[in-house]
């Protein structure tokens, strides 16, 4: 690589390994932001999805966390 990014190594994980979670992040927070959009309209429907995405995220995180420290 042509760039050493200090993020990377203070996390321990490769550009690619990275962009990976990165992306699985964003798509999950895109499923999520689109059924926010729909609740707002039709309130019965996804009540508890963002919550849940939440919910998904931090424990995905804490999990990248502690397999890093």
């Amino acid at each position: 690589m042509f760039f050493e990014f200090k993020h990377l190594k203070a996390i321990n994980m490769g550009y690619f390994e990275h962009m990976f979670i990165s992306l699985n992040y964003v798509a999950i927070l895109f499923i999520s932001a689109i059924k926010a959009l729909i609740h707002s309209f039709i309130p019965d429907l996804f009540e508890t999805s963002t919550s849940q995405c939440i919910v998904e995220i931090n424990n995905k995180l804490s999990k990248h966390h502690t397999r890093n420290v």
